[in-house]
């Protein structure tokens, strides 16, 4: 069991875990929720509305946008 105080690191050129979850997000589970809908979403459409909802918590902290673009195959 690791202790309260010591945490692993994120990834190298990640500043955090919620970044590294958010920019390697796989929307491929997610995009089978609407496989036989009329106009069905794919994994890339549902990346970049994640990124973009994180963007919009980050400008409420006035921190700036991530620019990279979600994690692509």
């Amino acid at each position: 069991m690791t202790s309260a105080t010591r945490r692993p690191k994120p990834p190298e050129g990640f500043e955090s875990w919620l970044e590294y979850a958010i920019l390697t997000f796989d929307g491929h589970d997610a995009a089978l929720n609407f496989i036989f809908d009329a106009e069905p979403f794919d994994h890339h459409q549902i990346q970049a509305v994640v990124l973009e909802e994180f963007n919009a918590l980050r400008a409420r902290a006035s921190l700036p946008p991530l620019a990279t673009e979600p994690a692509r195959d």
